[in-house]
């Protein structure tokens, strides 16, 4: 069990399939963690998401898959709910537990409704616009285009190529989105659902050789975020199924 936060765990219980390195898995594990809400980790291999018994749970068959068995029910169809998209559980973990750390803006006031916007597009800059060009799925795909001696070597690199591409771009779309409502963090001084998909993006970033130095206000964000325990507990390097050659 993974288990950040003194606060009394709710009733529910609460299983996330995840891999360590996946950008989706991670936006949960760093979720969890902030909200101070226990889970039991069940890493999830090539051969797991391809078994029969996680596609029952996930017909798609991706990672990450959100299990929570209620602890209490109004109706037995809800008794356990699975969520398959990470944004969707973000967006249910945000309802289902409104007295853990919040991640979106309060929505009294003025400007509640347009700080929680300006969240959601910054969110979705990340998790609509550019992560899903850089999916395993997706490079699979554009690696395959590269027959012939040598393609190993050329599919790996057309990949990192292709990923590097499309995560600057939409990185440099939210270094100029948060210009103006940055403070600590991406929008003022409060975590939001917005830094809880950046950082792992970031960390894809590292991974194909991105200069994070061109985004200045990007990369003073994430020095900051990388500073909070939910964010460094949920590092791909630090998993139960992590690698023992890739631990930091």
């Amino acid at each position: 069990m993974v288990e950040l936060s003194p606060q009394t765990s709710p009733a529910d219980k609460v299983i996330l399939y995840s891999r360590n390195y996946s950008d989706c898995s991670a936006r949960l594990r760093i979720a969890l963690n902030f909200k101070g809400i226990s889970y039991e980790y069940r890493p999830a291999d090539a051969e797991t998401v391809s078994s029969a018994s996680y596609k029952a749970l996930n017909p798609v068959g991706t990672i990450p898959t959100l299990v929570i068995e209620r602890g209490q029910a109004t109706q037995d169809k809800y008794k356990s709910i699975v969520l398959i998209e990470s944004l969707a559980a973000l967006e249910y973990l945000e309802e289902a537990y409104p007295d853990r750390t919040r991640l979106l803006p309060s929505s009294s006031g003025q400007l509640g409704p347009a700080a929680r916007a300006v969240v959601r597009t910054l969110v979705n800059v990340l998790v609509a616009d550019t992560h899903p060009l850089t999916t395993a799925r997706v490079c699979r795909q554009i690696c395959s285009r590269f027959p012939g001696p040598g393609a190993e070597h050329a599919a790996v690199t057309a990949n990192r190529d292709w990923d590097a591409y499309w995560i600057e771009r939409g990185l440099q779309c939210y270094e100029d989105l948060i210009a103006d409502v940055a403070g600590k963090y991406s929008v003022n001084d409060e975590i939001t659902m917005a830094d809880v998909c950046l950082v792992p993006e970031i960390w894809t970033a590292e991974k194909v050789g991105i200069d994070l130095g061109k985004y200045p206000t990007v990369k003073r964000v994430y020095m900051a975020l990388m500073e909070v325990e939910a964010f460094k507990k949920a590092h791909w390097k630090g998993q139960p199924d992590t690698l023992d050659s890739d631990r930091a």
